[in-house]
């Protein structure tokens, strides 16, 4: 058995009372009763579970008052199944994305919480990364995930498919859609001269009521000072849409969305002005703190879809690499007199 390190008293007062102060009005993520209570020793975590029989540790990056990181606790996490099947195989800790405490890493290295965050690509939250017996990152998801899609996830995990494909790839079997027969005209994205603009794709699929949702949402005045700002284009995950990509490649809608691995539609993914992919958005943005589907002129929705679209306009992420932390950053900043 591997040994387990041991905590001084007053380390443990100090991750008490950092925990006292996470608490705030409106949304709180509170981590369900089956996450591993961790010292932030993730290479030890990691061995524990291997000593337990268990495939390895999943990380869940998350911010105390992140409505999507609430509703996948709140709904996903709290299914039985999901519950069982992850604890079963998994020690699942939860981290502050914003967390000041030190770590060890699985595989040895120590940091800041906050720093991991960014070092892991959980640039937004949540972020859900499964390690495997190396510490090498198995898998990483990033956004709510649905119940099906959660469940989607671990039977990819469970069946070793990681190994072989691309979780795209697994769900895109696992499916029964029908290709659409509509035939869709030519979108040549390809950047070229000095005037080229940052280009925001929307990948939708064909009969997609939240794509539809999305578009409309995208209308909202708010939503008009960002769009301007860059070229915006609208491509169906179909074999029958055709697209030149900003890379100068012809590929069908569907084997693009394929390509890039996206696993949720609507998903945005943002291309600088060079054509070189800078940003996306790839999950369910269009739900509330509990899971739900929201109407579209949801407020909180709305901004959160805005402030996306700054954090690509004003190009945020590449002096704040974590959404929250820059989100956290500009209030601040709008709030000094």
């Amino acid at each position: 058995m591997h040994p387990r390190k041991h905590v001084p008293f007053f380390i443990l007062v100090m991750l008490l009372w950092s925990g006292a102060l996470s608490s705030a009005p409106g949304v709180k993520v509170v981590y369900p009763e089956w996450f591993k209570q961790s010292f932030y020793d993730l290479q030890d975590d990691l061995q524990d579970a291997l000593d337990n029989g268990k495939h390895g540790v999943a990380v869940f990056f998350s911010e105390k008052s992140c409505s999507y990181c609430k509703a996948m606790v709140e709904r996903t996490f709290q299914q039985p199944d999901i519950a069982q099947r992850l604890s079963q195989n998994y020690d699942v800790v939860g981290l502050d994305v914003f967390s000041d405490l030190e770590l060890v890493d699985p595989r040895g290295n120590s940091h800041w919480i906050k720093d991991f965050a960014i070092q892991e690509k959980a640039q937004f939250t949540p972020t859900l990364i499964f390690y495997g017996k190396d510490g090498d990152a198995l898998l990483r998801i990033v956004g709510y995930q649905s119940p099906a899609k959660m469940r989607a996830v671990l039977g990819y995990l469970e069946g070793g498919h990681y190994k072989r494909m691309a979780l795209g790839e697994y769900i895109k079997r696992q499916s029964e859609t029908q290709p659409t027969s509509s035939q869709a005209s030519t979108i040549d994205l390809r950047r070229s001269g000095r005037d080229a603009r940052a280009l925001l794709v929307i990948f939708e699929s064909p009969d997609c009521q939240k794509c539809q949702q999305f578009r409309s949402m995208l209308k909202a005045p708010v939503m008009k000072p960002y769009l301007q700002q860059m070229q915006l284009a609208f491509v169906s995950s179909s074999q029958q849409q055709s697209v030149v990509t900003p890379d100068g490649r012809s590929l069908s809608g569907k084997d693009w969305a394929d390509q890039l691995e996206l696993l949720h539609r609507p998903s945005m993914v943002y291309f600088d002005e060079r054509g070189q992919e800078a940003l996306r958005v790839d999950f369910d943005i269009l739900i509330d703190s509990e899971g739900r589907s929201v109407e579209t002129d949801n407020a909180q929705i709305l901004d959160n879809i805005r402030a996306r679209l700054e954090y690509m306009t004003t190009k945020g992420f590449e002096s704040i690499p974590q959404f929250q932390r820059w989100r956290a950053t500009t209030k601040q900043r709008a709030s000094k007199p």
